[in-house]
């Protein structure tokens, strides 16, 4: 059983954090969403990394992960955007931010919307919390 303990421990993290990037990208708010679920992927890849033997043969569990992980920086990134030219509409106010801050809004909502159209599983996991929050 002492032998297995890393194994078991390794286990329970990968589905601790499996749930948590599920959960997360079910979120409502979408970018606190996906920026926890990048994190989680993140946590993923150390501990398959930390198993890393010819023997568990993870390379492809890990290029999901890395292949996931970077399909959802391009939506965080462009929330970053978003966020920076909100605080420098605030700190350096004058009538042209309106347009970039909602020109900006714009931009992450089509990412958004084409990762959803490239990847049609993102829509529908993300689908029945968001569906059920806006019911309600």
């Amino acid at each position: 059983m002492l032998a297995d303990a890393p194994g078991a421990v390794a286990r329970e993290l990968l589905a601790q954090d499996g749930a948590r990037v599920v959960a997360a990208l079910a979120a409502p708010d979408d970018q606190n969403g996906i920026h926890a679920a990048r994190k989680a992927i993140r946590r993923m890849r150390a501990v398959l990394a930390l198993l890393d033997e010819d023997e568990f043969e993870l390379e492809r569990e890990d290029r999901s992960l890395r292949r996931l992980g970077k399909s959802l920086s391009a939506l965080r990134d462009a929330h970053v955007v978003v966020e920076a030219a909100k605080r420098l509409q605030v700190l350096h106010p004058g009538p042209a931010w309106a347009g970039v801050v909602g020109t900006l809004e714009q931009r992450r909502a089509d990412i958004l919307q084409r990762a959803a159209a490239v990847d049609p599983q993102f829509a529908r996991r993300r689908g029945p919390r968001s569906h059920a929050a806006s019911d309600g």
